[in-house]
């Protein structure tokens, strides 16, 4: 509800309701106007008895004003109030006779003698109680009228019929404070009755829509009764060949239990405390124990070693808090006898029994494991000398070439005397990759190994014919007879620099794979919760408006029962092309799951979203997804629009966003629904 804050019109979206309360107002308030323009009447009739005793020498003049002038206007209101007449000019009616009411007591006051006219100004009081609170004159009107008596009272009191000052603002402290209370009183008094109508109507429509709504169930239970009784004859047919498919599917996991537990690799199904749920035959041999129960009774910490141990509570820790784990990493074991074994271990989450757990599949790795270290300790041997063979090897005198090896000359592609005697800084491009100065750099390398600080680092070197290449280079330290001399070691790692850009392309294009939904080639639900969380920690540092957008396709599932559900994958493919039509780029979409898709909207306003969501609702308009020829088909979607709220939680984002989503279902499909 929007009210006028001064007026109390119904203002904005309401303002069509002003006309519609103003009638109700005047069918309601004619019996309470009748009603007290009467008891008006017969008040100010009855306190002529006051005007006889208290001063009886003006009492023709001021019976006069109560009898002949005042009494007989109210009644004249009250056979006006009659008439059709009255309801187009109830309030300046009503107005007029309450100034006409008050002025009555006014002129009284400023015929009688004192001390009696310094208290008349209660008549006054009570005028502001009938006309304020008892004839529903409203707000505006009523206080129209007030503050005019509220003025002619103080032109009597100060020039007409003096009154003394003292009296004067006594009088005026209650005269006024009466004036404002009442004023108050009848805003309040039209507030809630707008109020109350405001509730009434929508109430009504309420009820309008639950009537449509029942009507429109009824139709659908008579429509379903029907449609039942034909399922209900096709699935009696059913129910022999369903019995037979539950039996081939008891057997057939019956086979899947019996290939797990005889399968040579572990497989765990594990709580996030690492409670175990299942455990076939193979985990139990990795550990030595008969029993899984026998192996939950030992401690965790007793099963691994030290430092596994560390590491399985560090996985647990990321993994209460959403932070992602590698679903493939390595632990060291204790079995029963002591033995410690070496597992390889795939981590995955998935559904057993209707609830998330994990699935671990352990492989034993320890012959492997040995292997590698006893092939480490192995190539550790002999890597000086390998190093030697096929490394370019220098000796240097400060930062002067004095010896290398073969393979310097070749890696260099140069004769020994172009080397010995120059700096390894000629062999250099002037600026390495990070924008310093290769002499510089070569400088500081040098100076740090000459003070017995081992240097290994990239160095991008170029051949003696100034061709580029990546290097890698090690620079030790070494004394002979008291002077103190440089090895350097360079590999020349182009290759390796190669393999590594290959392999971060493909970790680029793998990491893509697992973000995308196969089938519409937009992001799917996991990324998207990632990504707007992203959104959501940047905006709560930067403070700009974030927008999401839902959509869901309309009578999808009636489409693909009709087309069928390849059909089907092609119109959420379609769907995905026409919102990447109508995005910027700083905007991201996904397929949030079935025929719904969500939309990032950064730096966007609700308003601005729904731009964009009238821009995909109007585009798709244009798709037409019939699969035969000389056929239109065309589809619809319904979406619901929001800005982010600072501090909201993200699912409850989510949440508000879908919600405005099927309120746009529920009234009618085909239309976006907006928070704004």
């Amino acid at each position: 509800m929007r009210l006028h804050l001064l007026t109390l019109k119904f203002s904005g979206k309401y303002s069509n309701l002003e006309a519609l309360f103003q009638n109700n107002y005047y069918r309601l308030s004619l019996t309470q106007i009748r009603t007290f323009l009467v008891l008006g009447a017969l008040i100010y009739v009855a306190f002529g008895i006051l005007d006889a005793l208290l001063m009886p020498q003006q009492k023709t003049t001021i019976w006069f004003i109560r009898f002949v002038v005042v009494c007989p206007l109210l009644l004249v209101v009250l056979l006006i109030s009659l008439s059709d007449f009255f309801e187009r000019y109830m309030q300046p009616i009503l107005a007029s006779i309450l100034i006409i009411a008050g002025g009555g007591v006014i002129c009284m006051i400023a015929i009688a003698p004192p001390p009696v006219s310094y208290y008349y100004y209660a008549g006054l009081m009570l005028v502001f109680m009938w006309g304020y609170i008892f004839i529903r004159l409203r707000f505006l009107w009523a206080s129209f009228a007030g503050w005019v008596l509220v003025i002619l009272y103080e032109v009597v009191v100060i020039w007409i019929n003096p009154t003394p000052v003292d009296i004067l603002i006594n009088n005026n402290f209650f005269l006024i404070s009466a004036n404002a209370l009442g004023m108050l009183a009848s805003y309040f008094i039209e507030f809630y009755a707008r109020h109350d109508f405001f509730l009434t109507q929508q109430l009504e429509i309420e009820r309008e829509n639950v009537n449509k709504v029942n009507q429109e169930l009824e139709e659908r239970v008579k429509k379903r009764t029907a449609d039942y009784l034909i399922i209900n004859q096709a699935l009696e047919q059913e129910i022999a060949s369903h019995i037979q498919a539950v039996e081939a599917l008891r057997l057939s996991e019956d086979n899947f239990r019996r290939s797990i537990n005889e399968s040579s690799l572990g497989v765990r199904i594990v709580t996030k405390e690492d409670e175990t749920v299942y455990a076939n035959r193979a985990i139990l041999d990795f550990y030595g124990y008969d029993s899984i129960e026998e192996l939950e009774m030992i401690p965790l910490e007793k099963r691994y070693t030290k430092k596994s141990y560390a590491e399985f509570k560090i996985r647990n820790e990321k993994i209460k808090r959403g932070v992602d784990v590698p679903f493939e990493y390595t632990i060291d074991i204790i079995r029963k006898n002591g033995e410690v074994r070496n597992l390889q271990v795939f981590r995955k989450e998935i559904l057993w029994n209707g609830e998330k757990q994990f699935q671990i599949i352990s492989q034993d790795i320890t012959g492997r494991k040995r292997a590698e270290e006893a092939l480490q300790e192995s190539e550790s041997k002999f890597r000086t000398l390998f190093e030697t063979a096929n490394d370019a090897v220098f000796l240097m005198d400060q930062d002067i070439f004095i010896h290398c090896n073969f393979k310097a000359l070749e890696m260099f592609r140069c004769g020994r005397e172009q080397i010995v005697g120059q700096h390894p800084y000629l062999f250099s491009p002037e600026v390495q990759l990070d924008g310093r100065k290769s002499e510089e750099k070569a400088q500081e390398k040098i100076h740090a190994a000459l003070r017995g600080q081992t240097q290994f680092f990239e160095w991008k070197h170029r051949h003696y014919d100034g061709t580029l290449f990546d290097a890698e280079v090690s620079l030790n330290a070494f004394s002979n007879m008291g002077k103190y001399y440089l090895q350097a070691i360079v590999r020349d790692i182009t290759d390796r620099k190669l393999v590594e850009r290959k392999l971060i392309d493909s970790e680029k294009r793998y990491r893509e794979l697992s973000i995308v939904d196969d089938l519409t080639q937009l992001y799917n639900s996991r990324y998207f919760y990632h990504q707007l969380k992203r959104e959501i920690d940047r905006l709560e540092r930067r403070e700009y408006p974030l927008t999401l957008l839902l959509l869901d396709l309309d009578d999808f599932k009636a489409f693909n029962d009709t087309y069928g559900h390849i059909e089907g994958d092609q119109v959420l493919f379609r769907l995905g092309q026409v919102i990447k039509r109508c995005l910027r780029k700083e905007d991201s979409a996904y397929r949030y799951g079935g025929e719904e898709f969500t939309i990032i909207l950064p730096m966007t306003t609700s308003d601005e979203g729904v731009v964009t969501a009238e821009r995909i609702r109007e585009e798709l308009k244009k798709e037409n997804f019939s699969p035969m020829p000389n056929k239109q088909v065309y589809l619809t979607v319904s979406i619901g629009v929001a800005q982010y709220k600072k501090h909201e939680d993200v699912k409850a984002f989510v949440n508000r966003v879908d919600h405005l989503m099927y309120q746009g279902k529920k009234n009618g499909k085909n239309r976006t629904c907006s928070d704004s």
